[in-house]
């Protein structure tokens, strides 16, 4: 076969390590990666260089269709492929995805909108968990989960989560969870008001980095109880990666101690990757993502 391009001679960088290698290009696809030499009609020698062929950015809030003041998906996607992600994995607070009537409503509403390939996350509502299979067979990419109330989307208590983890782990589905103790949060918040302050240093006192962390110990133990394949959205410190990746940290025992080490997952990316599939028009996918363990902290992002 001949294709019309090939990238020879960077060192590509896959779900499954880094190597030298090719790169081939057939249309507008990703054809091939590999070692051996093909015919191209165009070859460019990247020797010295680093490629990341079909980079996934899991983790994007393009509002769109909600508040497009802030952003919409024309703008996000045309900012992804620039930088070389060729899929996003998006959900929006602003028209959070709870039913599949919303999930199919959206992706028929971004068709022609997206520049890249995407997929479209749901949320998880306490009173809704029932309803997390059809979701899941109508194509969410993965299902986001609130331990606080933020953007208007009720937090789940250790009781709802312990309900949508198992609903969850039964569909071998993937969470990304929000980690804040809605009580540390509140008490913080009804602490700061009292005080009168709108001073910007409020912030880290009201989102403690200590809220997080008694969410992510609850969140870990929970995923460990009932399987759950978890990802701990944006961890802002060290110390909550220490924590997922070491459980004993905490003063407790993982029940997965014979499983291999947990990778980190930066910025939404998990160091492996099914096969993305495809459930509705042509340039909208779902990813639905492996990782090594059961949980893993995603660092570097909001919402």
């Amino acid at each position: 076969m001949a294709y019309d391009l090939a990238i020879h001679g960077a060192v590509v960088v896959t779900p499954n390590g880094r190597r030298e290698a090719s790169v081939y290009i057939a249309g507008k696809q990703i054809a091939e990666v590999t070692t051996d030499r093909h015919e191209a009609s165009r070859e460019i020698d990247a020797t010295g260089l680093v490629l990341l062929p079909g980079l996934i950015d899991g983790h994007v809030h393009f509002m769109d269709p909600a508040e497009t003041d802030r952003e919409d998906f024309i703008t996000g996607s045309s900012a992804a492929a620039v930088g070389g992600v060729t899929t996003v994995i998006e959900h929006t607070h602003a028209l959070p995805m709870r039913e599949t009537s919303e999930l199919r409503d959206k992706a028929a509403y971004l068709v022609n909108r997206s520049l890249v390939d995407f997929g479209l996350a749901a949320h998880v509502w306490p009173d809704r968990i029932e309803g997390l299979p059809a979701l899941w067979r109508a194509g969410a990419s993965y299902f986001k989960v609130f331990t606080c109330t933020t953007h208007g989307v009720p937090g789940l208590t250790n009781a709802g989560l312990d309900r949508a983890f198992r609903a969850i782990a039964g569909l071998d589905a993937l969470t990304l969870v929000h980690c804040e103790d809605e009580s540390m949060t509140a008490a913080a918040e009804a602490i700061i008001r009292d005080a009168g302050r709108d001073d910007g240093a409020l912030l880290g006192e009201w989102r403690s980095r200590d809220a997080e962390l008694v969410a992510v110990n609850s969140v870990g133990m929970l995923a460990r109880l009932t399987g759950v394949r978890a990802i701990v959205a944006h961890a802002s410190h060290p110390a909550v990666v220490d924590l997922v990746e070491n459980p004993s940290l905490a003063g407790g025992r993982s029940a997965n101690r014979d499983l291999p080490a947990i990778p980190v997952s930066r910025r939404g990316r998990s160091t492996g990757a099914r096969r993305l599939q495809k459930v509705h028009a042509a340039g909208s996918f779902t990813e639905r993502r492996r990782t090594v363990g059961n949980v893993a902290p995603d660092c570097g992002r909001t919402g």
